[in-house]
């Protein structure tokens, strides 16, 4: 089961600083984590925004996501 944390208005600079510290971490992408970046806009539908812009992490352990998402909030 994959745990979800979203950080709104995160950008892609943002989503791989913490990728890069996830690794640096010891936690193996694709294993214990993956992340995505959502651009806040349908690149199929120019100028449509669907939702906001985003990085979503997804962590196999709850309590990774809960230790990130405390470590990283705004």
């Amino acid at each position: 089961m994959w745990y979800e944390v979203v950080f709104d208005d995160a950008t892609t600079f943002d989503g791989l600083a913490m990728c890069y510290q996830l690794r640096d971490d010891g936690l193996c992408q694709g294993k214990d984590f993956e992340w995505e970046y959502c651009p806040g806009y349908d690149a199929q539908i120019p100028k449509k925004s669907v939702a906001k812009k985003s990085v979503v992490l997804r962590f196999q352990d709850s309590a990774l996501a809960t230790f990130y998402t405390l470590k990283w909030q705004h």
